[in-house]
């Protein structure tokens, strides 16, 4: 991935906050200045690079994008740090 892609980590980082979206909330989102397809590509092409899969029901239904380990590891030093802190 190019890091210098503000959307893919926008997206990417959309998908660790919410932990799902369907194709119609990321276009909506982040792609509602450019065309479907253009949208459908850039998509396929975080799939393509495993940053992020599709998920759907046991019987195909409702797909929906989610982040992946990989795409994890791309945004890892640009989300809040996760350590739980606890008072004693």
């Amino acid at each position: 991935m190019n890091r210098n892609n503000k959307r893919d980590l926008q997206v990417l980082k959309f998908l660790w906050k919410y932990k799902v979206a369907t194709t119609a909330m990321l276009y909506e989102r982040y792609f509602s200045n450019v065309t479907h397809r253009t949208a459908y590509d850039c998509i396929r092409r975080l799939k393509k690079e495993k940053l992020i899969s599709i998920k759907t029901t046991t019987k195909g239904l409702c797909p929906v994008w989610e982040l992946t380990k990989k795409g994890l590891e791309e945004i890892k030093n640009d989300i809040p740090d996760l350590t739980c802190k606890v008072a004693k």
